[in-house]
């Protein structure tokens, strides 16, 4: 099923947010990621409290995913 958007969204504004939000994501990714490879932090933390971090970082990285999907829809 193809639904034509033209005239119904903004596509060069649906773009920029994508790409905003896109950036976004990569940063809490990336400070997710260094975080949970800090050893120190994985030593001292509670076991609870690293899991959650990992957890937010799997769902950092499948919004992540499912934007850059969205993302390639509009093409370059």
């Amino acid at each position: 099923l193809f639904v034509p958007l033209v005239g119904v969204i903004d596509i060069d504004a649906e773009i920029a947010r994508l790409d905003k939000e896109l950036a976004k994501s990569a940063k809490d990714v990336k400070g997710l990621e260094k975080r949970l490879g800090n050893p120190g932090f994985r030593n001292r933390a509670p076991e609870h409290v690293v899991a959650q971090f990992q957890e937010k970082l799997d769902t950092a990285r499948n919004r992540a995913s499912r934007l850059t999907e969205a993302r390639a829809k509009f093409g370059s």
